[in-house]
């Protein structure tokens, strides 16, 4: 079985290789109903105000199933641990063996950022050079990224109701982001950030 890290992710997975895997997984989902993909399951640990949840799904022409495991435990913030830690097991669907285990919370803040990838490469203009991100929470570094790996934009305006977090954000996404070329600066309302 391959372990992969978050880094181990980030040296072979690019956030445009995970918008074109969404892609794929929208079309294999919803125009050609080709996967299995049953309600989670969520139980529930009350003792710790927390909950496990279970994703499964099967895709028999790739010969593939997961699980995603998350599991919410906002407890565990006041222990400096993540408070949704989560893993996904790749199941060989010829065999049935694990065949590898991912940093789940890192694949889910890809294909969430993915996803708002793939609508804006399909419905934003294709010449459009401005975006605007609203919020600068959990989920951002890869909406923004998604944005930036989806169109060649020049500027990204960021706006979140806190002012350091925004203008911390924006200095931090500058530097990490740097390779895209895009200018990320804090925007003082919502307003100014989707402003033209």
């Amino acid at each position: 079985m391959i372990l992969l890290s978050r880094d181990d992710i980030k040296k072979v997975f690019t956030m445009r290789d995970a918008i074109e895997a969404d892609k794929v997984a929208f079309q294999l989902v919803v125009e050609e109903g080709k996967v299995v993909s049953p309600l989670r399951t969520n139980i529930q640990a009350p003792k710790y105000d927390g909950c496990f949840l279970f994703m499964p799904a099967y895709v028999p022409d790739l010969d593939v199933a997961s699980i995603k495991i998350v599991d919410i435990f906002p407890h565990n913030i006041d222990n400096g641990i993540p408070s949704s830690p989560a893993q996904v097991l790749l199941i060989d669907g010829t065999t049935g063996v694990v065949s590898a285990l991912l940093d789940g919370t890192h694949v889910t803040k890809m294909r969430t950022g993915a996803a708002s990838g793939a609508a804006f490469d399909v419905l934003a203009k294709k010449d459009c050079k401005i975006g605007a991100l609203i919020g600068t929470g959990g989920q951002a570094p890869a909406q923004l990224e998604a944005m930036l790996a989806a169109r060649e934009l020049e500027e990204v305006r960021v706006f979140s109701r806190n002012k350091e977090k925004r203008e911390k954000f924006a200095e931090d996404m500058s530097k990490e982001l740097a390779s895209y070329g895009a200018k990320i600066v804090a925007a003082d309302s919502s307003d100014d950030a989707i402003k033209d």
